[in-house]
Order: structure tokens, then C-alpha cells, then sequence
């Protein structure tokens, strides 16, 4: 697809539906609903990363799984916010692994701005071993030398 084709595809895909609701009042739910809410995030996150590696660039495809992946990551990092607001970082005792993987890979898919502003908490969850030793390093280096 040319560059120019490239551009308009993307303007025109901007109202593309993410397959999760960002209107979750996470502030009335449960940990354990927490925790469902993070597993399903993780299962969006992951859903299109998968398909894209299944398809050509070049396959029609293609195009709609990027459409959708980014609409994705932007309600999933909506989602995490709210959680975060309600109970601070995601943390291994509370939510368990997969949700602290589900908050990882949402930090880790997102814009650098989203992941400077949530970088001293994962710091302080890693201090406090609350979170895996490599979701810490692997963002700090990646964050570097800033961090």
C-alpha cells in the first residue's frame, strides 16, 4: 500500500471500536472482578498482535487487525487508569500474576507519555516485590536514560 493510501487509511479508521468497554465504573468493583477485567484486558491486547503475525502486510486484513489493536490499546490504557485511580498499581498480591502481566502489557504497548507517568509506581510495586524483576527492567531500559 503506498504512503499515501497509508495516511488516508488510518484517518478514516479512527472511530474504530475497541472490543472492551471503557465505561467500567471500576471504582464499584470487586478485586475479583478486578481481576477479570484485567484478564479480559490482556486477552484484547493480545487477540490482533497475534492475528498481524499470522497475516502478510500486504493482506487486506492486515489493516483492520492494526485498526483494531489501536483502538485496543487506547481503551485498555483508559481501563488501567481507572484501576490505578481506584487501587493504585496493579500488585502480585492483590491481583495475582495475569493481572500484573495484564498491566504490563498495556504500560509496555503504550505511548512513552503513558509510560513515564506510570513508571514511578511500577518502580515502587518492584521495590516493594510487587511486580516480576523483568516487567521493571525491561520497561527501565527501555525508558532510559530518563529513568
Amino acid at each position: 500500500m503506498a504512503k499515501k493510501d497509508l495516511v488516508g487509511w488510518f484517518f478514516s479508521h479512527e472511530g474504530t471500536r475497541a472490543d472492551i468497554d471503557t465505561s467500567v465504573k471500576v471504582s464499584e468493583y470487586s478485586v475479583a472482578q478486578i481481576r477479570h477485567l484485567l484478564s479480559k484486558m490482556e486477552m484484547v491486547d493480545q487477540l490482533y498482535r497475534d492475528r498481524l503475525m499470522s497475516v502478510p502486510g500486504t493482506d487486506q486484513r492486515y489493516l483492520g487487525y492494526v485498526s483494531k489493536l489501536i483502538a485496543n490499546d487506547k481503551a485498555n490504557q483508559a481501563i488501567l487508569t481507572k484501576i490505578i485511580a481506584h487501587m493504585g498499581w496493579p500488585k502480585l498480591s492483590v491481583v495475582g500474576s495475569q493481572g500484573v502481566n495484564a498491566a504490563w502489557l498495556v504500560v509496555w504497548h503504550a505511548k512513552r507519555p503513558y509510560q513515564d507517568r506510570y513508571f514511578p509506581l511500577i518502580k515502587k510495586a518492584h521495590e516493594n516485590g510487587e511486580i516480576p524483576d523483568a516487567h521493571f527492567t525491561t520497561l527501565r531500559k527501555k525508558l532510559a536514560p530518563a529513568h
